[in-house]
């Protein structure tokens, strides 16, 4: 029930969560009170996946807990998401995803055991205190992170006096002319993405697939925007969403953009200015 309260703490002194940039919906709105024309604003917050095998002895041996390990194929049949509410210094607080049913909690408490009974404030309370590690990712929620080859990822989230991930709007403010200040790398699906170096929109689903979407910005400091929801695409996408770019690259010599199809093996070339396709290359 703490969970489902927003008031379970999950507690990881090794992990230099505001380093990292991770955010909760409770940083961000108290980002957007201060600054309601924030980039972060809008954003629903990151969640916490739950990845690794369970660790008690005793899981290995319940029924209940096989679709928590990884079978001989590689795969999980069960992983748990969590929306982190907020992020601070070696702590996250944890509230369950809009998908997560409270039976499927029960058993991820019975597997993992990863609050001991009777450690809160009296014996009726919700458990509090970890008791084992198990291993997890922070994704972000609703949304892709934007990663550069050289730049990596980019945020301004730093950590308070209090130890609270804040994002930095005194020593890292936005200039809305200015993109080299964008510093929100979280690409939401219907909002213009921009940071210093590429601006895009997705507008449609992510694919069913593994693939991550790539984007190869070289040489040239000109940002390229453009939506994957043009009609230019109507000609090569059908059903929309049946392309899937393992690659794009920009030739700012001819103004072209090559797109490689990793669902149809095939390259795509775009003129960018209407945006187009001139040719496929199978």
């Amino acid at each position: 029930d703490a969970l489902f309260a927003g008031g379970v703490t999950l507690r990881d002194a090794t992990s230099s969560l505001c380093t990292r940039g991770v955010l909760g919906s409770e940083n961000v709105a108290d980002t957007c009170a201060a600054d309601p024309t924030a980039r972060e604003c809008g954003y629903e917050g990151d969640r916490l996946r739950i990845v690794g095998d369970p660790l008690r002895a005793e899981s290995e041996a319940s029924r209940d807990c096989l679709s928590f390990y990884v079978d001989e194929e590689g795969e999980r049949s069960l992983e748990l998401e969590m929306r982190i509410v907020r992020s601070a210094r070696g702590e996250l607080v944890l509230a369950p995803a809009p998908d997560f049913a409270r039976a499927t909690y029960e058993r991820f408490e019975t597997c993992y055991a990863p609050f001991a009974p009777g450690s809160g404030p009296d014996a009726a309370a919700p458990p509090l205190e970890p008791t084992q590690l198990f291993e997890y990712i922070v994704t972000a929620g609703d949304a892709f992170t934007v990663t550069g080859a050289v730049t990596s990822f980019l945020h301004r989230v730093v950590e308070d006096d209090a130890g609270v991930c804040i994002v930095d709007l005194a020593g890292q403010p936005e200039d809305p002319s200015d993109p080299s200040t964008f510093r929100f790398g979280r690409a939401r699906l219907g909002v213009l993405f921009e940071n210093p170096r590429v601006a895009f929109r997705l507008d449609g689903p992510p694919p069913a697939s593994d693939d991550e979407p790539e984007f190869r910005i070289g040489g040239e400091t000109a940002r390229l925007v453009f939506g994957l929801d043009d009609p230019a695409f109507d000609t090569v996408v059908s059903p929309p969403g049946s392309t899937i770019f393992a690659g794009i690259d920009y030739v700012p010599g001819i103004r072209r953009l090559f797109a490689v199809d990793g669902n149809a093996d095939r390259i795509l070339e775009l003129g960018v200015e209407p945006l187009r396709v001139v040719r496929t290359i199978d």
